[in-house]
């Protein structure tokens, strides 16, 4: 099945193996399956491809934070700081696998680009 580029980063959105869109990504919510139970797509192979990409996530979500307390001024301000910690967290840890999912999506798509893929695409 041939997909397209944005088809395949919507797959790694919705935690689902960007070569085939059957299988899981994850095990449990941070750990990911070594590879595809339907097509053989090496996932852990990928993971240390995806580092830049959560760095940039995160520091987007931070850089949104970031914003946020310049609009909202606490009256009281360790409430505020201990409410913000608690969103940011809750917010970084919830939205982890699906991050981490674009991002190996996104490995999929450059590497499938490349002159020597890590994963040939079965016909």
């Amino acid at each position: 099945m041939k997909l397209r580029p944005v088809e395949r980063l919507w797959l790694g959105v919705r935690k689902r193996c960007p070569g085939c869109g059957e299988g899981r990504l994850f095990k449990s919510w941070f750990v990911l399956h070594p590879q595809c139970s339907f097509c053989g797509c090496l996932f852990q192979q990928r993971e240390d491809d995806t580092y830049f990409f959560m760095y940039m996530s995160t520091g987007l979500l931070t850089g949104v934070f970031i914003v946020i307390m310049f609009f909202v001024i606490p009256t009281d301000v360790l409430l505020g700081k201990i409410i913000l910690l608690i969103l940011s967290l809750s917010v970084f840890v919830i939205t982890h696998p699906n991050r981490k999912g674009l991002a190996i999506a996104i490995d999929y798509c450059v590497d499938s680009r490349s002159e020597y893929p890590k994963h040939q695409e079965k016909k």
